[in-house]
């Protein structure tokens, strides 16, 4: 955050959090802080993946497919 970069990859870092603390700290920072700058988000977490520009699929370490969330959930 301190470095004020124009990309953030960030891994995973709200699995350890409690949803409450997840949620605050996504709004606040992800999608406040760092909004207009490129995020690589990845998750497990699927309720977050609405609020991003576009979602790409892994599986077994393979992407699967790529788009807007409200297609891929089709």
């Amino acid at each position: 955050m301190y470095a004020n970069a124009d990309v953030y990859l960030i891994d995973d870092c709200l699995s350890a959090l409690d949803v409450h603390v997840g949620r605050k700290i996504f709004y606040n920072v992800i999608k406040n802080m760092l909004k207009g700058k490129t995020i690589i988000f990845v998750t497990h977490a699927l309720n977050y993946l609405p609020d991003f520009d576009k979602v790409a699929v892994f599986k077994e370490g393979n992407l699967v497919e790529t788009g807007i969330y409200e297609t891929l959930k089709e």
